[in-house]
Parts: structure tokens; C-alpha cells; sequence
């Protein structure tokens, strides 16, 4: 297991609805804020789509990340079998060994069908270059379905990608989905949360933190990940950072979480 950086630590940095930052993060200052903090393996998400960057950014970009020898996991959401394909080439191109995806639940008999349709018609192209699709719990998706949907598609190329706090809209905890996925996991996202009473204690709150600052027990998660995972399965750092009033405190509390949580991993995590 290595340690790696997705660009969604950044989200107040690379850009969120209504907060634009002073200068927005880039795919090459992605690859510069990881060689600031020593990691070597970098999950470049949608949003920073690299995709929609024009062909010297995606190459220069590529070429970059060879020269340091970095890993690069590339991520997209979606199941459309079109967009699929084209992250399958941006991974050939980066040396990618893995696609990251999510999707919203799909709709019924009929919609479970048709995913699995739409995984199926790409997972030869998958198989052939050797790159694996990890399909990540995500909002109302029950990991149970995910798991269904994983396995239905029947292919030694896909798996999931666990990550411990998205599943809680769907009221599932951190055990329950580490049952359901981690047999199936190549790829683990790594983010702390606090779950807290709100001023009235008519309900709870769910606030990111830093890694080692919350309620996740990681060294628990990465065990058994381990135990249970395909071998080399990567930790991508994820933030959930709060508002804090102002981009620019928001901003300056992002960055110094993703520096506590990388020192708190890396102990657990040395490479």
C-alpha cells in the first residue's frame, strides 16, 4: 500500500460553486502540492477534470509526473461506456493501473440492468490494457447494490473503491461498508469526519477533520483493507474541509489539514 493525494483534498482550492479561489488549482500544481508534501501517488478526480484540459496541458502534464515517478490514478464519474473509454486512454497515456468512477443508484431492475450493460461493454477494453475500474461508494448508492452491481458485471478488472464517510447519507457506517467492499477494494480513500450533536440535539452533524483529529479508526480501515484487498491497493488522501466564513480562511485551514492528515498517515502508511 502507498500513500497518494486526490485532487478532491483541494476542494477549496481547486474550485467549489460560488467560492472561486485566487488561483485556482491546476493539474501540474497538483502534481507540485504533492512533490511539496513528499507523496508519490496522485489521484487526479473530476473536479479537476483532466480531460477538459486542452492537449499540451494533458501532456505536459503526463510527461511531469514520468520525470518525478509518480503514479497516476485518474478519476471520472459516470458509467456512460463513451466517457469510460476515454479515461481508459488518458490512464494508457499517464501509465495509469487504475480508473476511479462513481454514479448515482441506478433506477430499478431496469437501471441495475442497464449498468451492468454499459460496465460490460467496456471491461474487455479494461482487461486487454491491464488497467482496473474501481467503482466508488458513493451518496445513496447502498454498498450492498454496489457490491451486487461489481460482481453481476463479473470481471477480474473491476472492484471498488472504499471510501468510509460517503455511505452515511445512505446511513451506513464505516463497518458495514468495509463489509460490504472491502473484498472487492482497489483503491481506498482516506478522510476523517466528527459526528456531533447539533446546538438543539435534534439531530447530528458531520464535519470533516483532520486525519487522526475524528472518529475513524484507520488504523482499523487500512488493515483490513489489507487483509481483505487486492494487494497493492493505493490510500488516496480526501479532505472534507468546512466553510470557514471566507475563501481565503477556508483555503489556509485546507492547507494545513492535508499537512496534519499526511503526517498522521504516513506513520501508518511509511511508503
Amino acid at each position: 500500500m502507498q500513500l497518494g493525494i486526490s485532487s478532491w483534498a483541494f476542494q477549496w482550492l481547486a474550485g467549489r460553486p460560488g467560492h472561486p479561489p485566487p488561483s485556482p488549482l491546476t493539474p501540474l500544481g497538483l502534481l507540485d502540492k504533492a512533490t511539496s508534501l513528499g507523496v508519490k501517488v496522485v489521484q487526479i478526480a473530476d473536479n479537476l477534470p483532466i480531460h477538459a484540459y486542452p492537449e499540451d496541458v494533458i501532456a505536459e502534464f503526463g510527461a511531469v509526473a514520468h520525470d518525478r515517478r509518480m503514479t497516476i490514478e485518474v478519476g471520472t464519474s459516470g458509467l456512460d461506456p463513451e466517457n469510460l473509454c476515454r479515461y481508459l486512454e488518458l490512464a494508457k497515456q499517464f501509465g495509469s493501473k487504475l480508473v476511479r468512477t462513481n454514479s448515482a443508484r441506478p433506477d430499478g431492475d431496469a437501471g441495475f440492468a442497464k449498468a451492468v450493460e454499459q460496465l460490460q461493454s467496456v471491461m474487455p477494453l479494461y482487461e486487454k490494457a491491464g488497467i482496473l475500474l474501481a467503482l466508488e461508494n458513493y451518496d445513496h448508492f447502498p454498498v450492498g447494490e454496489l457490491a451486487h452491481l461489481i460482481r453481476a458485471v463479473d470481471s477480474p478488472n473491476i472492484g471498488s473503491c472504499v471510501d468510509p464517510g460517503n455511505s452515511l447519507s445512505c446511513n451506513e457506517d464505516t463497518a458495514h461498508v468495509l463489509d460490504a467492499l472491502a473484498p472487492l477494494a482497489f483503491n481506498l480513500h482516506v478522510k476523517d469526519i466528527a459526528i456531533f450533536r447539533e446546538p438543539y440535539n435534534m439531530g447530528f452533524l458531520v464535519e470533516g477533520r483532520a486525519c487522526g483529529q475524528g472518529q475513524l479508526d484507520f488504523s482499523w480501515l487500512i488493515g483490513r483493507i489489507q487483509e481483505e484487498g487486492l494487494e497493492d491497493v493505493n490510500a488516496i488522501l480526501e479532505c472534507w474541509t468546512p466553510w470557514q466564513g471566507s475563501i481565503e480562511a477556508s483555503l489556509q485551514l485546507e492547507d494545513v489539514w492535508i499537512k496534519e492528515s499526511i503526517r498522521y498517515l504516513r506513520a501508518l502508511i511509511p511508503n
